[in-house]
């Protein structure tokens, strides 16, 4: 939960950074439009938390109990279709809830494939899981014990108003394609490390990092990573207080793709980051003094 504040406090504040670099504000709503999608409650999110395995992803959704139970099963159905094993063996919990779900009918699934499973109280879950490989054979040819489910997919509607729903559901492996291929391959200064990825299908993607680092050596990093990566940078860094922003452009066949980094010293003594990927049209020069 620190990773997640951390994470989403210091993508706030970019954002007012963003929106102050223009003197006046004259185009501050332009620059806070092409986050494109992120924060908009009618988008879905994924967020991964550091190096961990498991992500989440966050949509809005409205309507009675009786709509959104069919809506959640509809979301959780094509990550389950779409998803893999865990890497790591079953917690004490995970097996709990298997042991619970037992004996319960799914509410659909495939035989001996993926399976849902549905709780309505007190409030809408589903449990989405997949059979695990089958252990060794006996001499005879037939398996030892049948193959153990594995939780691959958990999800939960929360009220969040009069007929009002947050939507949750969380992945304990990779995203879906369709958030993988949001977010170009960026990587990050050396001895840094991530701390919370958000994106949007079909829309932008930050990444906020914190590590040890050094105005110059994080410059000099970006630099020579953009010389061999396709991106253009656009004018050259900006300071800002303490901080440091430059924005990339995408050479070839995107021209619209932007990528803005932002940097800076925390109170810490550390240095913290920020990748802000977009697909709006991109500043021209004259436009990003």
């Amino acid at each position: 939960m620190a990773i997640l504040v951390a994470g989403l406090a210091f993508g706030r504040q970019v954002l007012q950074w963003w929106a102050a670099d223009v003197p006046g504000g004259a185009k501050a709503p332009r620059a806070l439009a092409a986050t494109d999608g992120l924060g908009d409650p009618a988008r879905p999110h994924l967020l991964e938390f550091g190096d961990q395995k498991w992500s989440l992803v966050r949509q809005s959704a409205a309507g009675p109990r009786e709509r959104i139970v069919p809506m959640l099963r509809a979301s959780c159905r094509e990550a389950v279709r779409a998803a893999r094993l865990p890497d790591e063996p079953p917690t004490p919990a995970e097996l709990e809830l298997l042991k619970s779900l037992a004996d319960r009918p799914p509410a659909e699934g495939e035989p001996g494939g993926w399976a849902l499973y549905e709780r309505s109280e007190p409030l809408p879950m589903v449990i989405g899981t997949l059979p695990a490989d089958r252990g060794p054979s006996s001499p005879t040819g037939s398996a030892i014990a049948p193959p153990a489910p594995r939780v691959v997919i958990w999800g939960l509607a929360i009220p969040a108003g009069r007929q009002q729903w947050t939507l949750w559901t969380i992945h304990p492996s990779s995203p879906s394609p369709e958030f993988q291929a949001v977010l170009p391959e960026v990587p990050l200064p050396p001895g840094s490390r991530k701390l919370l990825c958000v994106r949007v299908p079909g829309g932008g993607a930050m990444v906020s990092f914190h590590g040890a680092g050094g105005t110059q050596s994080w410059k000099t990093f970006f630099e020579q990573w953009s010389r061999h990566s396709g991106w253009r940078a656009v004018g050259s860094w900006r300071e800002n207080g303490s901080m440091w922003h430059l924005r990339w452009v995408r050479a070839g066949n995107e021209p619209g793709a932007t990528l803005d980094v932002h940097f800076g010293p925390d109170d810490r003594g550390q240095w913290t980051g920020l990748l802000m990927f977009t697909s709006e049209p991109a500043a021209t020069e004259s436009e990003n003094p």
